[in-house]
């Protein structure tokens, strides 16, 4: 009876050991925690305590994601661009860029980012370059 309980109990252990398993592929980049504890994990194998929270997986090229932004003319009437946008996450950034994706989404982050560049954009250009 003493030797099927050990059995189970590492049995139970190998299971929990497996379970807290992480594998992060190449081409992906997670992100651990939440606030000041957050932390970058890289590619490969990852151990975590068994059933806690899963880190939040983002692939390490972005898009292309599909957006539009509506800009004013000089004439008054908005001018509608559609864009398509695409990105890669440095690694370095990775914690501010979950901060921010977190709260928004990953598509909503990039279309916003997109469509604020192409209002700079118009903004440094005559209205006649804009109808063209």
């Amino acid at each position: 009876m003493k030797r099927i309980l050990v059995l189970v109990a590492a049995g139970a252990a190998a299971l929990l050991l497996v379970l807290s398993a992480l594998w992060i592929p190449g081409d992906s980049i997670a992100v651990s925690g939440k606030g000041a504890g957050a932390r970058v994990l890289r590619s490969g194998l990852h151990w975590r305590v068994p059933f806690s929270g899963s880190p939040t997986m983002y692939p390490l090229a972005l898009g292309p994601f599909q957006g539009n932004a509506s800009l004013g003319t000089s004439s008054g009437g908005p001018y509608l661009f559609s864009f398509e946008v695409g990105g890669t996450i440095d690694p370095g950034n990775a914690l501010a860029f979950h901060e921010a994706a977190s709260g928004a989404g990953v598509r909503e982050l990039l279309a916003r980012a997109a469509s604020q560049s192409l209002t700079e954009a118009a903004a440094s250009m005559p209205p006649e370059d804009l109808a063209s």
